[in-house]
Order: C-alpha cells, then sequence, then structure tokens
C-alpha cells in the first residue's frame, strides 16, 4: 500500500526533466520535496498524480526506460478520473479559478469531485476549519489576500478526503503563524493515516516536520532520508552553493541560515 512512482522520466515537449526517478511514499508519511528551480519538483508532483504521463516523451525513451505511477498497487492510468481524486489530492504550485465562487461553493466543488451526492456542510466547514479559513466562508474568492486564497484551495483539497495529498508550495503567501498551522493539520492528517507530500523551498519547514526529505537536483534524485541524513554540508553544497550556515536545534533537527 504505497504511492509509488517507477523510472518516471517524464518532461515538456520532448525534453526530459525527470530522468528516471524512482519515489515511494507511504499511508502516514509526511515527505518533502526539496531542491532548486528547475530541479523538477513539481515535474514530479504533476507525474504523481498522472496529470503529466511518461507519454510526453518520445517512444525511444519510454522503450528503453519505460515510467510508471501505481496507487496502492493499482496502475494509475488505469483508473477513472474519480477514482484517481478518491486516492489522491493535487493542489498545483499556480491557480487562477476562472469563476469567482464563493468560499464553501468553491470548498464544496472539491468535496463534489468524489461525492456522489451533495456533501454535507459539516464537512465543508470541517475542511474550513482546518486551515483557519471558516470565517472567510461567505465571501468571493476574488475578494480574498493571495495567501487567504491558497488556504481556501488547500480546504478544497482536504475537502475530497484522498488518501493520499500532493501539495505545490502549499505555504507560498503564508505567514509564518499559518504556514506552522498548515504543517499541523499536514501531521495530524498523516497521523490519522494519509500519505502526504509538499513541495517547498523553505528547507527549514521541511527539516522541522517531515519524515522524510527527497533531494532533486537536474532531475535526480541528489539525497533522500530523514532531514539528518539529507542536511549534510557536502550534500547540500553540491545542490545550493556554500552561502549558508547548518545549525541545529536543541530538539536535533538541523537548520539552515544564510551566510
Amino acid at each position: 500500500m504505497a504511492l509509488v512512482g517507477c523510472a518516471l522520466r517524464a518532461g515538456y515537449g520532448g525534453f526530459a526533466v525527470l530522468d528516471g526517478v524512482d519515489f515511494r511514499l507511504e499511508p502516514g508519511q509526511l515527505l518533502c520535496l526539496l531542491g532548486p528551480n528547475g530541479a523538477g519538483k513539481s515535474t514530479l508532483a504533476r507525474a504523481l498524480c498522472g496529470l503529466l504521463p511518461p507519454a510526453a516523451l518520445s517512444a525511444a525513451d519510454l522503450a528503453t526506460q519505460p515510467s510508471s505511477v501505481e496507487v496502492d498497487g493499482d496502475r494509475l492510468t488505469r483508473l477513472s478520473p474519480r477514482a484517481r481524486a478518491q486516492r489522491i489530492g493535487f493542489l498545483p504550485q499556480e491557480i487562477e479559478p476562472s469563476f469567482s465562487f464563493r468560499v464553501s461553493e468553491a470548498v464544496e466543488l472539491g468535496a463534489r469531485v468524489v461525492a456522489s451526492q451533495t456533501p454535507h456542510t459539516a464537512a465543508v466547514s470541517a475542511a474550513l476549519q482546518a486551515v483557519d479559513a471558516e470565517h472567510l466562508s461567505a465571501r468571493r474568492l476574488d475578494e480574498l489576500s493571495g495567501g487567504e486564497r491558497r488556504r481556501v484551495l488547500l480546504a478544497s483539497v482536504l475537502a475530497q478526503q484522498p488518501k493520499y495529498l500532493v501539495l505545490d508550495e502549499p505555504t507560498a503567501m503564508l505567514d509564518l503563524e499559518h504556514q506552522v498551522q498548515l504543517f499541523e493539520v499536514l501531521r495530524a492528517r498523516c497521523d490519522a493515516g494519509m500519505g502526504v507530500v509538499v513541495v517547498t523551498h523553505d528547507l527549514n519547514l521541511a527539516a522541522q516536520w517531515a519524515d522524510e526529505l527527497v533531494l532533486l537536483h537536474r532531475g535526480q534524485i541528489a539525497a533522500q532520508g530523514t532531514p539528518q541524513r539529507v542536511f549534510v554540508r557536502e550534500t547540500l553544497s553540491s545542490v545550493f552553493g556554500s552561502r549558508f550556515q547548518l545549525l541545529e536545534t536543541p530538539e536535533g533537527r538541523p537548520v539552515l541560515v544564510p551566510r
């Protein structure tokens, strides 16, 4: 039982961004994807959700190194869109709603993705409460700040109640308090059995909350493991350069500060 990517090669217009990446997310695990700009983090997130199939590459590439994504043993490409949404919830890095829904309507749409009937009001309220946005329920999306809208869109994905959650830069535009609240929510979901992938540029948030880190560089995995295993000076310097100091919290978690 896991979300598994095997030899993932995916890209755009015939250009490979991921170069044979193997990936595994277990239920109950909080995993953060790290790496510099262009490393392949968002591409991997999209591939894991079936939004960027390996067919984006040439037939020759696929023949030499076949790619696949499986969720709990089922090939992702063989699942219907609804069955996929019941297993995997995805929050992209950027999203601009086409219509100015009310907040409660936007979250209800997320719940409807997998529901065969109108979701109960309590389910919508619970998702909004989880991201501290219940007080915004009557407002319209275009009336919100970027951070408020981001929290509402996260609530919409949470309302799907998927088994696995893939979030691309969910803390973008969030203040410090809501960044911490978000990871508290994600930790609680993991403790309840959900598997969560977070793409983030915030190395310190990842180090404080993740069970496991995957560090990508030029479309390949440069390091993988616990924060203590990945946050090694030589490893980080080879990916991000050397303008940082590597410290440690009293709890033994690594911290990076600019040099």
